[in-house]
């Protein structure tokens, strides 16, 4: 069946903010006791949910208590690069030649967001746009997109979400939904091979593959 509308992910996929991350993850790891990663090691290593990523890093089990505050702290490094990052080159082109509605839905603070999409003057590209309402969340983005399509009146069966990680094709087929992954963001393309669903090393692409599902 066709597809009539994409579900975009913005971190890592719209939102070119790999090295911030990356960034902001080290910062708050290496004060933990655990290594340095290179954009490489952070790539094939990224997973949700992030407390038991964070516990690998730093080799022990972290309480939910010193997760919480170690995703304070990446919040606040993240945030010291967020002013220089910017949208991956493709994203305007690719919102533009999909045919159906288009919504965006983050992992993303809600408040800090929207700025942003104002910033890039994005908002009349989506028909909504959702991001973070608990003060943290390193979980599956699943129930989110549950939620979103929902406030959508949208079936899964008629979407596709374009993503960057695993968590974002394993939430998407576990609602029925369709998913590409873009091989530019978070997760490397060693790891997203993993999942066995389309990959794209565009956004481009990642639209077309989206329209032929």
């Amino acid at each position: 069946m066709a597809r009539k509308h994409l579900v975009w992910d913005w971190n890592g996929t719209l939102l070119n903010d790999f090295g911030a991350v990356v960034s902001a993850t080290n910062t708050v790891i290496t004060e933990a006791g655990g290594p340095f990663l290179t954009a490489e090691e952070q790539g094939a290593r990224f997973r949700r949910p992030i407390i038991a990523y964070y516990s690998e890093l730093v080799g022990r089990s972290l309480t939910e208590a010193e997760f919480a505050e170690l995703d304070k702290a990446f919040h606040a490094a993240y945030l010291e690069h967020l002013r220089f990052v910017d949208l991956h080159a493709e994203s305007r082109s690719a919102l533009s030649i999909w045919p159906g509605t288009q919504s965006l839905l983050s992992m993303w603070f809600h408040q800090s967001l929207m700025p942003l999409i104002t910033r890039f003057d994005l908002a009349e590209k989506f028909a909504l746009v959702q991001g973070l309402r608990s003060e943290s969340d390193g979980h599956s983005k699943q129930p989110h997109l549950e939620r979103h399509l929902e406030s959508l009146q949208l079936r899964p069966q008629e979407c596709v979400l374009i993503g960057d990680t695993v968590d974002d094709a394993k939430s998407a087929l576990g609602l029925g939904a369709q998913v590409v992954l873009f091989t530019g963001g978070f997760s490397s393309r060693e790891q997203l091979q993993g999942v066995g669903v389309p990959l794209a090393d565009s956004l481009s692409e990642a639209v077309t593959i989206a329209q032929q599902l």
